[in-house]
């Protein structure tokens, strides 16, 4: 059995269905009653429980992990993601990224003993500038700290509420397509790349290790060019920084790979 905690999102979703198609059985445990309503319409119940909740409820965590005995491997997905909301929203994003990891840390400590638990960080963990970097940053090492490991993505295409979404909604109401800055970089993959990664950290993991993909940085100008030369420069917002690490200078003097495109941090 493995639990996902934050299965209802993008990626979620996408990796409940390879586990399904591998005849894994799931519990998925969302805060999002209408995320797991889409899912079990598509997937059904037959290899996926279903629950509605919220880690910052330690009681919620606990009662699936003991009474209903379920949850010998857990992936942590459930994060707080939007840099900019979660910059305005510091408390909401502690309670959900900070206190809600640790509720499941504690949860998973009582359990033991839990055959695998693997939490999804960001990219944004690296040298840190915002709150949600600094979330991910002690989501990581909440879960070393508990023996489990973590997979440090990126930035993903499909997922809601990113970059591209706006600038398809902008070029469809013949708006300019916004820049913080054309000297910005970051790292994409596909949602299906962010799985795949997942599921060979998942098979692959051996406790207390951080897996981190081989990205190639994209300038955001040349990708918003893309799609339209209509573009503005609306300045760098609160948090943000020009390039990101998907490591530090020492993390990856000490990384071993990359073996199926991903580094492993021991």
């Amino acid at each position: 059995m493995i639990l996902i905690t934050g299965g209802a999102g993008s990626i979620g979703s996408n990796l409940i269905k390879k586990l399904v198609a591998r005849n894994e059985r799931v519990t998925v445990f969302d805060s999002s009653e209408y995320g797991l309503f889409k899912l079990k319409s598509e997937l059904g119940t037959n290899r996926v429980n279903y629950v509605l909740g919220n880690l910052s409820d330690k009681d919620a965590i606990k009662q699936i992990l003991h009474v209903l005995n379920l949850g010998d491997n857990v992936i942590h997905l459930a994060s707080l993601k939007n840099i900019v909301i979660t910059e305005q929203n510091p408390r909401a994003t502690i309670y959900s990224n900070i206190i809600g990891t640790l509720n499941l840390v504690e949860a998973i400590l009582e359990k033991l003993p839990i055959l695998k638990f693997l939490t999804i960080s960001s990219d944004k963990s690296v040298e840190f500038s915002n709150i949600y970097g600094a979330s991910k940053f002690l989501q990581e090492k909440l879960t070393l700290w508990a023996g489990g490991s973590v997979i440090r993505l990126c930035n993903v295409k499909e997922t809601r509420g990113n970059v591209f979404e706006t600038w398809a909604k902008q070029k469809a109401e013949g708006k300019p397509l916004t820049i913080t800055d054309p000297r910005m970089k970051r790292y994409f993959i596909t949602v299906d790349e962010a799985t795949d990664y997942i599921l060979h950290a998942f098979d692959t993991m051996r406790g207390k290790e951080i897996f981190v993909p081989e990205v190639e940085p994209k300038n955001m100008m040349d990708l918003a060019k893309s799609i339209s030369n209509d573009i503005k420069i609306i300045g760098i917002r609160e948090g943000e920084k020009i390039e990101e690490k998907m490591m530090t200078d020492e993390e990856r003097e000490k990384a071993l790979g990359p073996t199926n495109d991903l580094w492993v941090i021991k």
